[in-house]
């Protein structure tokens, strides 16, 4: 309180109610301006935060379909390798099988 009086004795008769009642208008008006800034950058944040997860989103999806499509022909290729195995395989048996029929025909009796 006693600032205020000290304040008020070094200002003296030189403020006029109109002067005080312009500086709160400026106050005021400042304030209001302060607000809407508020608000446009709370907006255009919220419009960025928006962006940003539909680009996450968009990017997410193109990895997945380059995955789909890579593990498509990792599939394919292992699924060729397993052909060429199993007929491998079965060439070995079917020749050892005809290699054991053709050494007992052989044999003699």
């Amino acid at each position: 309180m006693k600032e205020l009086k000290e304040k008020l004795k070094i200002i003296g008769t030189s403020v006029s109610y109109s002067s005080v009642k312009e500086a709160k208008e400026r106050h005021l008006g400042s304030k209001a301006l302060k607000a809407e800034l508020a608000s446009l950058a709370s907006r255009r944040l919220q419009r960025l935060k928006e962006s940003c997860v539909e680009h996450s989103l968009s990017i997410i999806n193109e990895w997945v379909l380059r995955e789909e499509s890579a593990a498509k022909i990792e599939a394919k290729s292992l699924a060729k390798a397993i052909k060429e195995i199993e007929s491998n395989v079965r060439a070995y048996y079917w020749f050892r099988f005809y290699d054991m029929r053709a050494k007992e025909d052989k044999a003699p009796r």
